[in-house]
């Protein structure tokens, strides 16, 4: 069913490609000049100028397979859509798991990353977003598996690692490992924090800094102090329809009574983190189409193979699409700031409202509904008998957000898919045996949440077909 599904979102697209998509700019200007360069260069890539932000291994991976195949793109998006389809089947199967074997209820929690517009866009055009998310999942899913058992903990940080080398900023998924490692009878879990740090390193060393040279100004501007209220501003659009199923079977007057004073501090919290930074919308969709055309532009106009002088034994693709290894263009000087846009959310819900003082009152309440809901996802998993689980989720939610501050662009893309995995495990999490209305209430919920995510795909992904959901969609 989950196939069936994914293919029917995914093939319509594959089939007839539409270079005009964001996504698929991505994989035209920065994704697949990358793979071709790194196949022209092997054994021996230049792992610090190339066309990504990103670090290089699902590039080399890619290249190794254009390498061997002669360099079919068909094949190489046909791996990458195998690789979306594996993300959805890690999320569905870490859902059964933690639910304790409800296959019904672990396929609707995986529906929202299913529709997901960023998750199947990365599956129809070549991107990193979907394997370094499984991998960071998969890691996270063992490390707050219980028992913690150290050959758990060493397949947590190889899987950390791994997700790391493709997603650097995947650093995040260290967070439930370090604080497992402080839990008594659970100090194996610090073995599985050697491999990340290894790894980021590596590529820290081998860039100079957190991103390779050419993406400084635009994603390593500094702090982006905005990330973690839009985080959770986010969050809380998404999860207001899974508070049903994480307040089922509770007196909700003497719950609220009970939990007032942590609910009072969670709020007051949430609003400061959302009202200190500034979180209007910044950039504007007609000031971004000029910077990826000057990118593309720049891209083409140095397509010229690299000077063997320069870089011995490295050439570029042969090929009449060739890309070179300094072709890594400079993002434009006006894009080097911190960046509030992208995505519907940014679009529709906070730049169609009133702002003042440069914030916006909408996205700060949201913030702090999504606060409010994790409080409740937490205390419905605590209830549940899942304490450490529970405790470990929001461990992982806060390191996230954190990881997403060093990245000076905040783009909805950055964070929509790895909430639609974060909401089904957790609510998964909150299930108790016999408890059919929770159940119930969250299957209920996550529909809800994949119709609206099927909205914004159509809208999106299919926007020449479906131009007022493109509307409404931001895009």
């Amino acid at each position: 069913m989950l196939a069936a599904a994914f293919a029917s979102l995914v093939v319509p697209e594959a089939i007839e490609f539409r270079p005009g998509r964001p996504q698929a700019k991505d994989e035209q200007v920065f994704h697949l000049p990358a793979i071709r360069q790194f196949s022209a260069q092997l054994p021996s890539p230049d792992f610090q100028n190339y066309s990504s932000a990103t670090g290089p291994a699902y590039h080399l991976m890619l290249a190794v397979v254009h390498r061997m195949s002669g360099g079919g793109l068909g094949l190489l998006r046909g791996i990458n859509a195998l690789v979306g389809f594996g993300l959805v089947v890690v999320v569905w199967l870490g859902a059964a798991r933690f639910a304790g074997g409800r296959p019904i209820l672990a396929a609707a929690l995986s529906a929202p990353l299913l529709a997901c517009a960023y998750a199947v866009g990365s599956s129809i055009w070549l991107s990193t977003d979907n394997a370094g998310l499984a991998l960071a999942l998969i890691s996270v899913w063992l490390a707050i598996s219980a028992p913690l058992t150290p050959w758990r903990a060493i397949l947590a940080g190889v899987f950390s690692a791994g997700a790391v080398s493709i997603r650097q900023l995947a650093v995040w998924t260290l967070a439930p490992l370090v604080v497992a490692g402080f839990r008594k009878g659970e100090r194996a879990a610090w073995i599985g924090c050697i491999p990340a740090p290894l790894v980021l390193g590596t590529l820290v060393l081998i860039w100079e800094g957190a991103v390779p040279p050419a993406f400084r100004k635009f994603h390593a501007g500094g702090w982006n102090a905005a990330a973690v209220p839009y985080g959770l501003a986010l969050l809380g659009f998404w999860s207001i329809w899974l508070l049903p199923a994480a307040l089922s079977g509770t007196n909700l007057r003497a719950w609220l009574a009970e939990r007032r004073r942590a609910l009072l501090v969670v709020i007051g919290a949430a609003a400061l983190v959302a009202i200190v930074p500034h979180t209007n919308r910044l950039m504007t969709p007609d000031e971004l189409s000029p910077f990826i055309q000057a990118l593309a532009e720049e891209r083409a106009a140095m397509s010229a193979p690299t000077d063997p002088t320069t870089h011995p034994g490295k050439h570029a693709d042969p090929g009449p699409d060739s890309t070179s290894a300094s072709a890594a263009a400079t993002p434009p000087k006006a894009a080097g700031a911190t960046g509030r846009w992208g995505g519907f959310f940014w679009s529709a819900v906070v730049g169609r409202t009133p702002e003042f003082a440069n914030r916006s009152p909408v996205l700060i309440a949201f913030a702090i509904l999504g606060a409010v809901a994790t409080f409740c996802l937490w205390d419905r998993a605590v209830r549940a008998g899942h304490a450490r689980a529970a405790m470990l989720m929001v461990v992982v939610l806060v390191a996230f957000l954190l990881a997403q501050s060093l990245n000076s662009q905040t783009f909805q893309r950055y964070f929509d898919p790895f909430f639609m995995a974060w909401l089904a495990w957790f609510t998964a999490v909150g299930a108790r045996t016999g408890d059919s209305r929770h159940e119930r209430c969250a299957i209920l919920g996550a529909t809800v949440i994949a119709m609206a995510q099927l909205v914004l795909t159509l809208g999106t992904i299919y926007g020449g077909d479906f131009a007022l959901l493109t509307r409404l969609a931001g895009g």
